[in-house]
């Protein structure tokens, strides 16, 4: 029996032996498989999702939860990118826009964020002056169209005519009712520039921002007349100073008048401070009725005040029959 545990001996050892081995490459096993595992935290259009893989590639670990690109769509890393044991995924996916510009509307699929990171990458200039139909800071949309407006200023220069002035003055020693030209009117010439708007090639607006005078207009200078003429009812024809509208009374006393001549047909009585004694006059009616024909301012008298004038007749019978008259009294030069 002894010699039966002598030989058991070595048979436990060896298994024991065994069992150690097998338990080692177990846990050398258990330890490769925790270094394969990745965990990664996926990121698409703002959609986070954490997951565990044995996978090595980027492309490997989309592909196995499903996650497929679009034409345009990009991935950070790149997917043949190595995972690492902690690896973070961003998905950007494009989306479609439009733009109009130049008559032209262009399809565009993009990554850009904003309206203004479109136009940094899309071929399609922007000046300054250019408008947008849309904000550039606005966050783009899916199916959103872009308008550009172009903005374009330019200097325009033109000649305008500047009319002539018509100037005109009074002159005594003509006849009324004549005219003459002393000087004929000539139109000037102005240069005028414009700072010009376009919008898409049409002008919406113009500034005028500077003027000169090339040649002056000379302007038309006429004189009109203004020597009064009267035709009387005889046919006579005379020049006067003034008429004035009068009362007319008649009187018939002989002798001298107050400036010395002698009371006649003829000499008539004023009012010096209307009528200056020594002008002469004709004098008819305002109506046409009746004329008393030429006279001289001779007279005064205590009655005769203002637009009153008292008439000679040779005696007391017309000067009934003419009683009160209105008359029109025209001072002669």
């Amino acid at each position: 029996m002894i010699n039966s545990l002598k030989k058991a001996v070595p048979s436990f050892q060896m298994l024991f032996l065994v069992i150690s081995v097998m338990f080692a490459l177990l846990a050398f096993s258990a330890i490769v498989v925790i270094a394969n595992i990745k965990v990664v935290t996926l990121s698409d259009q703002g959609n986070s999702i954490c997951f565990k893989t044995f996978k090595q590639t980027v492309a490997g670990a989309m592909r196995e939860r499903g996650i497929a690109l679009t034409d345009g769509d990009a991935v950070i890393p790149e997917q043949s990118a190595k995972l690492a044991r902690r690896q973070n995924i961003d998905i950007k996916r494009a989306i479609d826009i439009s733009i109009v510009a130049d008559g032209n509307e262009q399809k565009i699929r993009t990554l850009a964020s904003t309206v203004k990171e479109v136009f940094s990458t899309a071929n399609i200039p922007l000046n300054d002056a250019d408008e947008l139909s849309i904000a550039k800071e606005e966050k783009l949309a899916p199916n959103m169209q872009i308008t550009v407006t172009r903005v374009a200023e330019s200097t325009v220069t033109v000649q305008e005519k500047i009319p002539y002035r018509n100037m005109s003055h009074s002159n005594a020693k003509l006849d009324s009712g004549k005219t003459q030209v002393l000087q004929d009117g000539q139109e000037g010439i102005e240069e005028q520039k414009y700072k010009v708007v376009l919008k898409d090639g049409k002008e919406v607006a113009r500034e005028l921002i500077e003027k000169n005078i090339l040649i002056p207009a000379i302007a038309k200078i006429t004189e009109f007349g203004t020597k009064s003429m009267l035709i009387t009812s005889r046919g006579e024809n005379f020049r006067y100073k003034s008429v004035i509208n009068a009362t007319a009374t008649a009187y018939a006393i002989h002798g001298r008048t107050a400036s010395g001549m002698t009371s006649k047909p003829g000499v008539i009585a004023v009012d010096p401070r209307v009528i200056p004694l020594g002008s002469r006059l004709y004098i008819e009616s305002t109506d046409g009725s009746w004329t008393y024909g030429y006279a001289v301012a001779g007279d005064t008298g205590g009655a005769i005040k203002s637009n009153r004038i008292d008439l000679f007749f040779n005696t007391e019978q017309e000067c009934f029959r003419f009683g009160r008259k209105q008359a029109k009294v025209y001072i002669l030069e």
